[in-house]
Formats: structure tokens, C-alpha cells, sequence
């Protein structure tokens, strides 16, 4: 195993001695340790007020749903603004447009309630106009100010034209959402440290044969129905000159009907005995006996 992790990411390399398949010691891997896993999460939130088993796509609608609420009601709130500053402008721009005749009205007025209605009265002004205008300093009574209130009159009517049709095209409150979270994910983002990879369509969960090595087998059939198999670890071949073992312990009176030689991952199929697909596990040793087939077969 040799680590060659560097500063641009992790890196694992195992190496397999030669005549070991690569791919079963990754199965190995993904089923005994932690290189591949599932978690389960807590898909439970709150939705308008009662709690509620969302999906993923679930969760992402209503995300999706409230950022759109949040873009609407924040638009809305900077159009009611500039709207109320807007009237407030304008008011102040008539106020300069008859500057004389309002100085002349609120020098005249009893009170400051009885100038505000003066003002109300003679130039048409609402009331929060002509608040506005009693408000007003010397200072704005310049030229130069009052240019200053013309540029933000056309300011803010752009701003309230703008925000109109924000409010007014669904799809640019989506394009405002997707640029918000653009900036957030280049702000704050980083880059995985994992893989999500999609599920194939076959089931993903890993099978004994997907972790065993396909060694070599003797499987033998007895003439009762029978069966037994044995790892090629359990007999030698013998040599000259050697000594026989017994690899073979039936039951009374059932002799042994057939021996096939195979791999562990080898399919095989009995007939006469129509009996499904079944799992064969291997046997302990030599000195096994052997087991009816049936209880290997599943039973209908």
C-alpha cells in the first residue's frame, strides 16, 4: 500500500501480487472497510408548519421555493422604500418650484399643524409631503441641492422600474437565485473530498462471489441425492511412490454417482432434479460427509 497523497488530493495505490485479481480486492475493500458507504439521514422537516417525510427532490422544491419568497419579499421592500422616497422627492421638488409662495405660507401659518395644512391646501401635497417640506433645511433651498433631488428622482424611478419587473418575470427571480448561490459557492465553496457516484441500475450491494477468490473445487454428487464440495486447499496431487487420502465420506450404502472438478464461481445445473438455483457452501474438510441436496435447494 503506498500513500501518494499530496497537496492537490488523497491518493491510495494498492498493489496486487500477480495472480491476484485487482478487482476482488477492491470488492474486498468496498465491503469491509469504509472506501464506499451509505448513510441514512433524517428526512423529516417542517413544511408550513407541520413536520413532513420529504424526498431529495422534495427538499430541493421547497429550498427552491423559499429562496424564491425571499427574493420576492426583499424586492418588494426595496420598491415600497423607494416608492415612499420618491413621493417624498417630489414633494420637496415642488416645494422649490413655488419656493416663495411656501416660505410666504408657512411665515403666515399660526402653528406648525396649520402650515402643514397650507401647504396641503395651496400646492397639493400630501400630507407626508408636506411634513417633508417643513423639514427641509436652508441649505436644500440652493440650486445645487436641488439638482441633487433631480438626479435622485431619476434614480429612483429607474430603481422602481426595475424592481416592477423583477416582481413581474418569474424567470429572473430564478436567475437572481442561481447568481446569489453562484456567489455563495464561490465565496465559501470547496472542493469535494468524495465522489458521489449515481447508482447503476443493477442493485449496488455486494455478493459473497464478488468477494471470494474463484478457487478450484471437487464437487461430488452421490447416487441418493447427495452433494459436497471441497476447496482444491483440502487434497494434494499425489506423486510417485506417494500415499492415496481418502477425500470422499458418503453416506451407507450411496455411492458416489459423479466428481466434477470446477471453480468456486462456476455454474451448475442438475437434471433430472429440477429443483432451482441454490447456493452450494463449501465443506469443512475431507472428512465431510455428504448432504441430501434438498437442504440446499430452496423448498416451494
Amino acid at each position: 500500500v503506498q500513500d501518494e497523497s499530496d497537496r492537490t488530493g488523497v491518493r491510495l495505490v494498492v498493489e496486487v501480487k500477480q495472480g491476484f485479481s485487482p478487482q476482488l480486492v477492491l470488492n474486498q475493500l468496498y465491503k469491509n472497510t469504509r472506501l464506499q458507504l451509505r448513510f441514512s439521514a433524517n428526512m423529516v422537516a417542517l413544511v408550513d408548519g407541520v413536520p413532513k417525510t420529504l424526498s431529495l427532490k422534495d427538499f430541493l422544491t421547497h429550498f427552491l421555493n423559499f429562496r424564491i419568497d425571499i427574493i420576492e419579499r426583499r424586492a418588494q421592500h426595496r420598491l415600497n422604500k423607494a416608492q415612499t422616497r420618491l413621493h417624498l422627492v417630489e414633494g420637496l421638488l415642488t416645494a422649490l418650484a413655488h419656493l416663495e409662495d411656501v416660505v410666504q405660507a408657512v411665515h403666515s401659518a399660526a402653528d406648525g399643524p396649520a402650515a402643514k395644512m397650507a401647504l396641503v391646501s395651496r400646492f397639493g401635497l400630501t400630507e407626508a409631503q408636506a411634513e417633508g417640506v417643513l423639514a427641509m433645511t436652508l441649505r436644500r433651498l440652493t440650486g445645487l441641492e436641488a439638482g441633487k433631488l433631480t438626479e435622485e428622482q431619476q434614480q429612483l424611478t429607474a430603481i422602481i422600474t426595475d424592481l416592477q419587473a423583477l416582481l413581474a418575470d418569474r424567470n429572473r427571480v430564478l436567475g437572481v437565485v442561481v447568481d446569489e448561490a453562484q456567489t455563495v459557492a464561490d465565496k465559501h465553496g470547496r472542493p469535494r473530498r468524495s465522489c458521489i457516484v449515481a447508482e447503476p441500475a443493477e442493485s449496488v450491494e455486494l455478493r459473497e462471489e464478488d468477494v471470494l477468490p474463484n478457487t478450484p473445487s471437487l464437487v461430488t454428487v452421490s447416487s441418493k441425492g447427495f452433494i459436497k464440495r471441497m476447496p482444491s486447499s483440502s487434497w494434494e496431487p499425489q506423486r510417485r511412490g506417494g500415499k492415496g487420502e481418502i477425500t470422499l465420506c458418503t453416506v451407507k450404502g450411496a455411492l458416489a454417482a459423479f466428481l466434477m472438478f470446477l471453480e468456486r464461481k462456476t455454474l451448475m445445473v442438475l437434471f433430472p432434479m429440477i429443483m432451482g438455483a441454490f447456493t452450494l457452501p463449501s465443506a469443512c474438510g475431507r472428512f465431510t460427509t455428504l448432504k441430501p441436496i434438498v437442504v440446499f435447494a430452496p423448498c416451494d
